[in-house]
Protein backbone atom coordinates (compact mmCIF):
# COMPACT_ATOMS: atom_id res chain seq x y z
CA UNK A 1 0.00 0.00 0.00
CA UNK A 2 2.91 2.24 0.92
CA UNK A 3 4.31 2.05 -2.71
CA UNK A 4 1.40 2.12 -4.53
CA UNK A 5 1.08 5.53 -2.76
CA UNK A 6 4.17 6.07 -3.64
CA UNK A 7 4.44 5.55 -6.90
CA UNK A 8 0.88 8.21 -6.95
CA UNK A 9 2.56 11.05 -5.15
CA UNK A 10 5.98 10.39 -7.17
CA UNK A 11 3.34 10.90 -10.57
CA UNK A 12 1.55 13.98 -8.81
CA UNK A 13 5.08 15.65 -8.73
CA UNK A 14 6.12 14.70 -12.07
CA UNK A 15 2.39 16.12 -12.95
CA UNK A 16 3.33 19.35 -10.93
CA UNK A 17 6.69 19.37 -12.64
CA UNK A 18 5.19 19.45 -15.97
CA UNK A 19 2.72 21.94 -15.00
CA UNK A 20 5.52 24.18 -13.72
CA UNK A 21 7.66 23.82 -16.73
CA UNK A 22 4.81 24.73 -18.75
CA UNK A 23 3.65 28.10 -17.14
CA UNK A 24 7.08 28.95 -17.61
CA UNK A 25 6.45 28.00 -21.25
CA UNK A 26 3.45 30.07 -21.29
CA UNK A 27 4.95 33.11 -19.58
CA UNK A 28 7.89 33.41 -21.79
CA UNK A 29 5.39 32.75 -24.69
CA UNK A 30 3.39 36.29 -24.27
CA UNK A 31 6.67 38.13 -23.27
CA UNK A 32 7.65 37.23 -26.60
CA UNK A 33 4.42 37.90 -27.72
CA UNK A 34 4.26 41.41 -25.93
CA UNK A 35 7.62 42.17 -27.57
CA UNK A 36 6.52 41.14 -30.93
CA UNK A 37 3.43 43.61 -30.57
CA UNK A 38 5.86 46.45 -28.78
CA UNK A 39 8.03 46.08 -31.71
CA UNK A 40 4.84 46.29 -34.45
CA UNK A 41 3.44 49.51 -33.03
CA UNK A 42 6.97 50.90 -32.92
CA UNK A 43 7.22 50.10 -36.94
CA UNK A 44 4.35 51.62 -37.47
CA UNK A 45 4.84 54.69 -35.91
CA UNK A 46 8.42 54.99 -37.66
CA UNK A 47 6.70 54.76 -40.78
CA UNK A 48 4.14 57.04 -39.60
CA UNK A 49 6.65 59.46 -39.15
CA UNK A 50 8.71 59.20 -42.52
CA UNK A 51 4.84 59.61 -43.94
CA UNK A 52 5.01 62.78 -42.36
CA UNK A 53 8.60 63.60 -43.02
CA UNK A 54 7.95 63.08 -46.86
CA UNK A 55 5.02 65.32 -46.57
CA UNK A 56 6.92 67.99 -45.05
CA UNK A 57 9.38 67.75 -47.49
CA UNK A 58 6.95 68.12 -50.58
CA UNK A 59 4.65 71.00 -48.88
CA UNK A 60 8.15 72.81 -48.58
CA UNK A 61 8.91 72.08 -52.24
CA UNK A 62 5.50 72.95 -52.94
CA UNK A 63 5.55 76.03 -51.49
CA UNK A 64 9.03 77.28 -52.89
CA UNK A 65 7.56 76.86 -56.39
CA UNK A 66 4.71 78.56 -56.02
CA UNK A 67 6.92 81.56 -54.67
CA UNK A 68 8.54 81.15 -57.95
CA UNK A 69 5.74 81.20 -59.72
CA UNK A 70 4.42 83.99 -57.81
CA UNK A 71 7.53 86.24 -58.16
CA UNK A 72 7.20 85.61 -61.97
CA UNK A 73 3.67 86.88 -62.21
CA UNK A 74 5.17 90.04 -60.12
CA UNK A 75 7.43 90.69 -62.88
CA UNK A 76 4.96 89.73 -65.67
CA UNK A 77 2.78 92.52 -64.26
Amino acid sequence: MEKEFDKKIEALREKLKALKTLSKEIEEFKRRQEIFESREIINRIERLENVIKNMLLIMEQYIEIITILYEGLEELY
